[in-house]
């Protein structure tokens, strides 16, 4: 005789239980993914965070550094002092601190602060300063090319013992002298009109004999090219420009009075083409032209040196070139801060 089950025995019980399980286990299984996921997203916007952190502190840094190797180029700039200042707008700042290491050589530390200061970052970098013009003339007037005066010229050097140094002949009419020190008295005379003492130095070969392009870097140790770029002033200035590097292009024709530099804050003036000077004109510091000068007319006054890659012929005005000490090594303090190359590093 067969026996029957009822609906509620065993068998049923043990289904629903089974399936309770299973609900329980998949239920903790999702909670656990949902709060690993949950986790590590909330891993990554952290990290998110904290990468954007470092690139904003990286930045700033970075800023400080370009900041500081700049203030180096200002001429008497105090490295003595910590700059500080803000990138952009998150608030990001930076610290710069300088340290000398030799005369003209600094080591450039900035540090770089997130908006959030959730990261630092330092850069440091060494610094030394290039001279626009590392090896000053020796003599009061040098020429590559003819040199011929007239009017009225007076040329003084109590430092060295040449006066005027020409590639090429060198002829004086009118007035013309040349006074140098001699048994440690100043301005004693050397030359009177054509009659040169020998502080004239005529027809060096040393001078003839190089190209311009050499004759210039002989000077400014770079191409023509090269120092245009790190001029401080392009064309000619109305301002004394003390202290500066000025580039002008082309022919110039100086037609009204004019001061440049002073004995403590002298200038580089180069003319890149032919020069006449009228007026009263006075240049303290080296006035350099790639082409000829002219004419000299008015009163024209240079106190440190005049060189000319070409000719030099005088009008009938008066001048005067001294050779200043004092300008000639403040010419050093003209120039630009450069990164020594391998110094830079993002480490401490």
């Amino acid at each position: 005789m067969r026996r029957q089950h009822s609906a509620g025995g065993k068998p049923g019980g043990e289904r629903g239980a089974v399936t309770l399980l299973v609900t329980l286990i998949l239920l903790v299984t999702m909670t656990v993914s949902t709060l690993l996921v949950s986790k590590s997203a909330v891993m990554e916007q952290r990290i998110a965070v904290n990468e954007l952190a470092a690139v904003q502190a990286f930045e700033a840094a970075e800023a400080g550094a370009g900041l500081g190797l700049l203030h180096t180029d200002v001429s008497g700039a105090d490295l003595s002092q910590t700059l500080v200042g803000t990138v952009g707008t998150g608030g990001s700042t930076y610290t710069v601190s300088f340290t000398p290491i030799a005369d003209g050589y600094h080591r450039i530390v900035a540090t770089g602060n997130s908006g959030d200061a959730l990261a630092l970052q330092q850069v440091t970098v060494e610094n030394v300063f290039v001279p626009a013009m590392p090896h000053p003339p020796v003599a009061p007037i040098t020429t590559r090319s003819l040199t011929q005066f007239s009017g009225s010229i007076e040329v003084i050097n109590n430092i060295g013992n040449i006066t005027i140094w020409s590639g090429d002949t060198v002829t004086a009419g009118g007035n013309a002298k040349t006074r140098i020190r001699v048994d440690g008295v100043d301005n004693v005379l050397s030359s009177t009109g054509s009659d040169f003492g020998p502080d004239v130095v005529a027809s060096d070969p040393n001078l003839s004999s190089i190209g311009q392009a050499a004759f210039f870097y002989h000077f400014f140790g770079d191409s023509k090219v090269n120092v245009r770029a790190e001029a401080d002033f392009h064309g000619f200035p109305d301002s004394t420009a003390a202290g500066k590097l000025i580039w002008h292009d082309g022919d110039l024709a100086i037609t009204s009075n004019r001061i440049l530099g002073s004995q403590t804050e002298p200038v580089i003036c180069i003319i890149d083409g032919d020069l006449e000077l009228h007026g009263n004109v006075l240049v303290n510091g080296v006035l350099y032209v790639t082409g000829s000068i002219t004419k000299v007319n008015g009163n024209v006054t240079v106190n440190g040196g005049m060189v000319v890659e070409g000719a030099l012929e005088m009008g009938n005005g008066n001048l005067t070139v001294r050779y200043d000490a004092t300008v000639i090594e403040n010419l050093g303090g003209i120039g630009n801060g450069a990164n020594l190359p391998g110094s830079w590093r993002d480490w401490t």
